[in-house]
């Protein structure tokens, strides 16, 4: 009877800590199923160990295997969760080698994507990047918690809606070539973090006889993202059927993309209050490691931010007054700067977040709470502007990258 006891326990121990995974990592709409589960085998195992503790049954070593079978199951549900490949949809290329298509251009916007609502995958992804790089990031044992937490943003913010901001970003750029008597160039929508992905969005334009393809990056930085772009289109050898593929510059040296940070700080401050207003610029930032590979994410994300600020100094703001900061692992913080402005005793701190949109969860939620965290005097206003309130902007600055591939 103390054997059965024993493997009820560890049954039971390892559905606990299953259930605990499932119910970190799961959708909001299983929540609550996985969170029932969860506490009906812990109550059972609870049950069972106050038996054995009653008949004296190997209480101490049952409870020690009850221990070690919980850890089993929430490391091992996570495993099996993380190892999971991820189902994608991408179309048969049903072009024939050497057809030279119907003669018009595709233009494939490309932008980062992050999915509506709560998805694990895309973070999975990155985390194992991360570890293929030895780059510290949320040890193994904790990364169910990770996505708890970020489960818990996007049911405080909403919803993601910078993959639907792309697409109309990508819809008034067609707009503006319609208006031009442009009809024959044909738009397709991709991201890397949702779908359709890059190879899908070329595929699409093959198969509708494109000759002439555009990837047209919405990204300020030539890094891995763009590189993984490259990576995904290149094996579909578009060569072979006499398309040529081109990549539009990414955004780090546009100055009508800059002007847009510059336009938005002017229409807010009038021009004699601008020698008493801090501004800050975030980037986003990537880890030191990723530097001797793409050295140029950091380089551009840096020189664009600068090239914004010293707009800003011509127009009245105060040199020590401008500052960059990074969301994330590099320095200095976004708590650094504002200290910084607080001792040269500005009364008002703008702040940007430099990741191109207004609707991912980095621009709405992450670089805002790392901003209400600070300790700010009543008497300083601390608010946070955007750039890309008006798409016109933006469109204009991609409009401009593509007609340099055209």
């Amino acid at each position: 009877m103390r054997y059965l006891f024993a493997v009820i326990c560890a049954l039971l121990s390892f559905l606990v800590g299953a259930g605990l995974t499932r119910y970190l990592t799961c959708h909001p709409l299983h929540m609550s199923f996985y969170l029932s589960l969860t506490c009906l085998f812990c109550f059972m195992l609870v049950i069972f160990l106050y038996l054995c503790y009653q008949r004296r049954y190997m209480f101490t070593i049952i409870a020690i295997i009850s221990v070690v079978f919980i850890v089993f199951g929430y490391i091992g549900i996570y495993q099996y969760i993380a190892s999971t490949p991820r189902e994608r949809t991408v179309p048969p290329l049903a072009r024939i080698k050497g057809d030279s298509g119907l003669g018009h251009t595709a233009v494939v916007v490309l932008a980062h994507g992050e999915p509506e609502t709560y998805d694990a995958g895309p973070w999975i992804k990155q985390m194992k990047e991360f570890d293929e790089q030895n780059i510290p990031f949320v040890p193994y044992a904790a990364r169910p918690f990770f996505f708890y937490s970020l489960r818990q943003k996007y049911l405080e913010a909403g919803k993601s809606g910078h993959n639907f901001e792309c697409l109309q970003i990508m819809k008034q750029i067609e707009q503006e070539y319609r208006a031009e008597g442009d009809t024959s160039t044909k738009f397709y929508i991709s991201y890397l973090e949702s779908e359709p992905l890059p190879d899908a969005a070329v595929i699409r334009a093959l198969n509708e006889g494109a000759s002439k393809i555009i990837i047209c990056n919405i990204f300020i930085s030539i890094s891995n993202h763009t590189q993984e772009a490259i990576d995904l289109i290149k094996p579909l050898k578009p060569e072979a059927f006499r398309v040529e593929v081109k990549y539009t510059k990414p955004l780090y040296d546009s100055k009508t993309l800059q002007k847009l940070y510059v336009n938005k700080l002017n229409s807010i401050v009038p021009p004699g209050e601008r020698h008493k207003v801090g501004v800050i610029l975030v980037g986003h930032g990537q880890p030191e490691e990723w530097d001797k590979e793409f050295l140029t994410e950091t380089q551009h994300e840096t020189s664009f931010r600068e090239d914004v600020l010293r707009q800003m100094e011509l127009k009245g703001y105060k040199k020590e007054n401008l500052k960059l900061a990074w969301m994330e692992f590099r320095e200095p913080a976004p708590e650094n700067a504002v200290k910084q402005l607080l001792k040269n005793g500005v009364e008002q701190i703008y702040y940007f977040s430099t990741i191109i949109g207004s609707e991912s969860m980095h621009a709405k939620y992450d670089v805002p709470e790392l901003m209400n965290k600070i300790d700010v005097p009543e008497n300083v206003k601390l608010k946070q502007l955007t750039a890309f309130e008006e798409k016109e902007g933006i469109v204009k600055a991609l409009i401009e990258r593509i007609e340099e591939q055209r």
